[in-house]
């Protein structure tokens, strides 16, 4: 019995050492507290976005469009940020993209304190924010090769995730780090996520209207209801189950 759990606990113990091994490495450690604490003010922006809004002019199809704003330019730009992400150093093209995303949201939070906040101008702002994440996401990824051993990538994504909330992509992100010359991977991450993203602007842009007219609380079940169909619908399909050495 006391075996029994010491091999379980030499277990444990070696899952725990697996997941934090990328934090061994310098460059990564870094790169891991920087994200974390963007990921943080990065969940309170969608937020305080929201509040302006509708506190601005209590409208949910307002609050739409400027959600759409963000959304638009990333889908319209992350092919091209995935390209630049190859073409040019993935650090310069990821401080830059945070600097127009910085500035972005630094002159929204100026608006919005000072009083002087109106609709069109939270939209430009929000348009100039979702171009810096077009191009910093891609980059992100292609960087993360670079920062962790190969056989630490899934779990140097895991950790990445877990702070930025979006543990669903783990698989699908190390798989192309993978399996693809690391020149490529910034590319094949954006036409990996694309299709996705030019779904959340249709889904953005129709939630406003849809709110107005059947009211909040249905068209936040149909949603539910909605992601809930599509999850369960692909887990019969063979190629998910198929993918082992991510």
């Amino acid at each position: 019995m006391s075996g029994g759990r010491e091999r379980l606990v030499v277990r444990r113990a070696g899952k725990i050492s697996a997941m934090v091994a990328p934090l061994r490495a310098r460059d990564f450690r870094r790169y891991y507290a920087g994200q974390t604490a963007s990921a943080f003010g990065d969940s309170l922006t969608p937020l305080a976005i929201a509040f302006a809004v509708l506190h601005l002019t209590g409208s949910p199809m307002d609050l739409g469009i400027v959600v759409l704003a963000t959304r638009l330019p990333i889908v319209a730009l992350t092919l091209l940020g995935g390209a630049v992400g190859d073409r040019f150093p993935r650090r310069t093209v990821m401080l830059t993209a945070d600097l127009v995303r910085f500035a972005a949201h630094g002159v929204t939070a100026v608006l919005l304190l000072t009083g002087h906040a109106q609709l069109w101008l939270l939209v430009v702002l929000q348009v100039l924010a979702g171009v810096g994440t077009a191009f910093f996401n891609p980059a992100a990824a292609g960087l993360i090769t670079s920062l962790a051993a190969e056989d630490d990538l899934q779990a140097a994504n895991s950790l990445i995730s877990i702070s930025r909330s979006r543990v669903h992509n783990v698989v699908q992100t190390t798989v192309v780090q993978r399996h693809l010359p690391a020149d490529l991977v910034a590319r094949a991450y954006s036409v990996t996520t694309v299709g996705a993203l030019v779904a959340a602007p249709l889904g953005t842009g129709l939630a406003g209207p849809a709110a107005e007219l059947l009211g909040t609380a249905p068209v936040l079940l149909g949603c539910a209801a909605v992601a809930v169909l599509l999850t369960v619908a692909t887990l019969p399909v063979p190629a998910v189950w198929r993918v082992r050495d991510a």
